[in-house]
């Protein structure tokens, strides 16, 4: 639509820049400017399509406040949470789910495999630590599969905040304290 904009604008000879369209500011001048010249009945024309865009960009902001709004909806979207079947009081967690665009799910636990791979790098990063803590007793791939959920609350997180990766941030804090022995302990 903006590109119709620009070629309409062009055919009265009005040549704009993409920057032109950005803000609800810009086209608003936009339209007034292309007013004011006498070209009262293109810039009533512009205005519906203008209104059509501003339409357009407040769906799609609904939509992304519906997406990003909760990790659960995410997660489930990857298709890396477990099935869950209830009994009575007894509750079942099965399989992953696999809803969702399974090159999705098979992204992230790649992504996974590349942490596990690169152990140089990421041997000390919580996500490495607990995967191998939990892969002793559950096996490899459940492991994977648990990472790779933690992994995608991760970037969530990440995409919902706007924040870039942060390698400091995955490796445990750890705190010195003095017993009375002098003794130095980790927490």
């Amino acid at each position: 639509m903006k590109n119709q904009i620009h070629g309409m604008l062009l055919g009265y000879g009005i040549a704009t820049k993409a920057a032109q369209l950005q803000s609800n500011k810009k086209r608003q001048a936009l339209v007034k400017d292309f007013a004011d010249q006498g070209f009262t009945e293109a810039a009533a024309s512009l205005e519906v399509i203008l209104g059509i865009i501003e339409g357009v960009q407040e769906q799609i902001k609904d939509l992304d406040k519906r997406f990003c709004g909760d990790f659960k909806r995410f997660a489930s979207n990857v298709g890396i949470v477990p099935s869950v079947h209830n009994s009575n009081e007894t509750v079942h967690m099965g399989r992953i789910t696999k809803h969702g665009p399974q090159e999705l799910r098979t992204a992230f636990v790649q992504a996974t495999m590349g942490m596990i791979r690169l152990s140089k790098i990421t041997g000390e990063w919580r996500l490495m630590t607990d995967y191998r803590a939990m892969k002793t007793g559950k096996g490899s791939g459940k492991s994977i599969i648990a990472t790779t959920r933690k992994l995608a609350r991760i970037i969530f997180a990440m995409l919902h905040n706007r924040e870039p990766f942060n390698p400091a941030l995955m490796v445990r804090e750890q705190v010195s304290i003095h017993s009375r022995g002098g003794h130095r302990g980790l927490i």
